[in-house]
């Protein structure tokens, strides 16, 4: 299951772009069962991809998260929120905190990482007692943190919520980046304005374009995927 349907794909791209359903003479109902000619016209003026909308009902790929690293899911919405917890050497990091405390209060951490300041990201940050947190304020896009046995490049991708910040994992079995909202499989994050649209947008291009093809995306709602799938599969313009 994705965390978002065909609706949400043509809702979110239309906010952005700051139309309506009644820009194309439809009422929001009509959205979930769009289809053939007219899908195609409203897809080109949202300057989606057809082809890659009529893959939302295929078969998800399922993806192996590295040895390293495990996915901590606690409740929101239809599919919860994830948070990550790298363990490596003798020390544990965590990324994003969700909703449930007893799903990650009792973990000995040495470090909490934050991707942006949704609550349900970070509800469960008080939980933690003098355990050092980095957020999206306090680090700067474009550097690298080096933690011994792994380090961790930072990228902006604001728009979703801005700041925000994906966390490059270097050092791992596999190649990982921890994305938060800014993408989900087959989709990515809402933007309240169509400035912020236009953001999430470049930022995603940017990143996508930095990341090697293997690079599993660690997403914040839903099932993990890769940048080569999103790049196949992914009807928003993420590619320049």
């Amino acid at each position: 299951m994705l965390e978002d349907e065909l609706e949400d794909i043509l809702g979110k791209a239309m906010r952005g772009l700051g139309f309506t359903p009644s820009h194309f003479s439809l009422l929001e109902s009509d959205l979930p069962s769009l289809s053939g000619e007219k899908l195609n016209s409203v897809a080109k003026q949202l300057n989606l991809d057809t082809n890659k909308l009529n893959l939302i009902g295929s078969p998800v790929q399922p993806i192996s998260l590295p040895d390293e690293m495990s996915c901590i899911v606690s409740h929101f919405g239809h599919l919860g929120v994830n948070a990550f917890l790298i363990e490596t050497g003798q020390k544990r990091y965590l990324f994003d905190t969700g909703t449930e405390r007893e799903k990650v209060a009792n973990l000995d951490v040495d470090h909490i990482f934050i991707t942006h300041q949704h609550h349900d990201h970070i509800e469960c940050l008080d939980s933690f007692k003098n355990i050092p947190v980095d957020t999206p304020e306090t680090l700067n896009a474009g550097t690298e943190i080096d933690l011994g046995t792994i380090s961790i490049r930072l990228h902006d991708v604001s728009g979703h919520c801005s700041p925000a910040i994906a966390y490059e994992i270097l050092g791992l079995s596999k190649p990982v980046c921890i994305v938060g909202d800014a993408i989900f499989k087959r989709s990515i994050g809402g933007c309240r304005t169509q400035a912020a649209y236009q953001t999430a947008l470049h930022n995603i291009q940017q990143l996508l374009a930095k990341l090697t093809p293997t690079t599993i995306l660690c997403v914040g709602h839903g099932p993990q995927t890769t940048v080569e799938l999103e790049c196949k599969e992914n009807a928003f313009p993420l590619i320049k």
